[in-house]
């Protein structure tokens, strides 16, 4: 197996990600469990292809061996319960890469990213019966905070990781991130020479962590 790579999501990754995740058995422990369609994935790509742009971090495509396997990275919880506005670390593969350590080793590379800039803590919201992705957080040394119930009245837990200092992720090699591309760069995004320059926000001056997400593993 080569790989994970984490890189950002491109538009026809929408079409791939809804492929993967047309699976009851990986919608298990999401939200209410339904089955999404083509379209919200469409959106769901670019508030990741925003967050990226103006952030450096977002749910990045992963790819084992050429080939998408779902999504990992760093996006705001903006659910109106839970921790909303921390920083989730939030994963989903499809149902053929599951228990290869591809999920803790691209979730891994997405937590030192996010701690290379100077992120100090992230939460990951995990269904309680959803024994995978709890070892997956406890591999990355998160711990349980506190258990919320979902509007669907499903028991979540909320692991939490907080860091002491920020990371140089060119020391760490196990997962290649963003190869031979700028971290904040949506690949599917071209400027205009006559563009104005890029800020480390929204033109109205808002915090681009605010989109609508609400995807976990």
């Amino acid at each position: 197996m080569t790989g994970p790579v984490l890189r950002v999501p491109t538009d026809d990754d929408a079409a791939r990600w809804s492929a993967l995740f047309d699976d009851a058995e990986v919608m298990r422990f999401i939200g209410s469990g339904e089955v999404r369609e083509r379209a919200y994935y469409d959106g769901l790509v670019e508030r990741q292809q925003e967050l990226a742009e103006h952030t450096g971090l977002c749910l990045f495509s992963v790819v084992v061996d050429g080939e998408v396997a779902g999504f990992a990275g760093i996006h705001p919880w903006s659910h109106p319960w839970g921790p909303t506005g921390s920083l989730e670390a939030g994963w989903r593969l499809g149902r053929r890469f599951w228990g290869r350590g591809v999920a803790t080793a691209a979730v891994r590379s997405a937590v030192d990213l996010a701690r290379s800039r100077a992120v100090l803590r992230l939460v990951s919201m995990i269904h309680a019966e959803n024994a995978a992705s709890v070892a997956v957080a406890r591999k990355l040394g998160m711990t349980r905070e506190s258990v919320h119930r979902s509007p669907d009245g499903a028991p979540v837990h909320q692991f939490g990781l907080a860091f002491g200092s920020p990371v140089d992720v060119s020391t760490r090699r196990p997962v290649a991130v963003f190869p031979g591309r700028p971290p904040a760069t949506a690949p599917s995004r071209r400027r205009g020479r006559g563009d104005p320059p890029r800020r480390a926000g929204r033109p109205d001056g808002s915090s681009p962590w605010r989109t609508r997400g609400g995807t976990r593993r």
